[in-house]
């Protein structure tokens, strides 16, 4: 009987880490109104606003435009609803939130908050980061973050340098990275176009934004202890089964 309670116990204790624990995000902006509205916590940071972080179609200038949008001699990048990174007006120019100033803007896609402990992410996206400057010194950066703005928990993917409709600054990428936490924080995978030298001259684009969480090893021991005690309370059953079998009086 204490082997039953166990294995009961184990497999309550591992559902509940599978429908509580794991992180998942899968947004290809298809389906939501706007940017707040996609299915995750969604903020905007420094002086980057909802407009400079915004849904365009994929008919947009930004996307088939080829020297001041995302465009390609074989017609836009993307093929669907994106989401567009540091342009206001649909082509590329003129400072994401429309001051002179150098200017930021960031999405920040929230995974809730984190207890202590060592996390591992698989991420995935389309993107595309361009510029109307064929030597344009901006950034395009994504990177987990326990708040917006602040220290890198750690970076993801980054590109320093715009070339105009430059065939090495759009694509698909997906990796896997790790960080741990001292203590419980909230945590989001933010993406960011820092603009400098007062030259609002790019964007980005990222599309099928994929962010699952990979279960620790600790929880892998946890359901392969789970399966462990599950076939000793199934061969405890068989046994027990096979003795009353055994003891029963035959019909006369």
């Amino acid at each position: 009987m204490r082997n039953l309670l166990l294995a009961a116990s184990l497999t309550t204790g591992l559902c509940g880490f599978g429908h509580a624990a794991p992180v998942l995000i899968t947004q290809d902006f298809n389906t939501c109104a706007n940017v707040a509205a996609c299915g995750a916590t969604v903020t905007f940071v420094a002086d980057g606003t909802a407009n400079s972080v915004n849904l365009r179609a994929a008919s947009n200038v930004l996307n088939t435009a080829i020297n001041n949008g995302f465009g390609t001699s074989a017609g836009g990048f993307f093929s669907s609803r994106f989401l567009a990174i540091g342009d206001i007006r649909g082509g590329i120019g003129g400072e994401p939130n429309g001051q002179p100033a150098d200017g930021l803007s960031r999405a920040s896609f929230g995974l809730g908050n984190l207890g202590p402990g060592s996390y591992s992410f698989d991420v995935a996206f389309d993107y595309v980061f361009d510029s109307n400057n064929a030597n344009n010194p901006d950034d395009f950066l994504v990177r987990f973050e326990t708040a917006p703005g602040a220290a890198d928990l750690v970076s993801v993917f980054s590109l320093l340098s715009a070339p105009q409709n430059s065939a090495a600054n759009r694509g698909t990428f997906a990796g896997t990275f790790s960080f741990s936490l001292a203590a419980a924080s909230g945590v989001g995978l933010a993406f960011s176009v820092q603009e400098f030298n007062g030259n609002g001259s790019s964007a980005a684009g990222i599309d099928n934004l994929r962010i699952r969480q990979i279960p620790e090893p600790g929880s892998l021991a946890l359901a392969g202890l789970a399966l462990f005690g599950l076939a000793g309370m199934r061969r405890m059953v068989r046994a027990s089964k096979a003795g009353v079998c055994a003891n029963r009086p035959s019909a006369a």
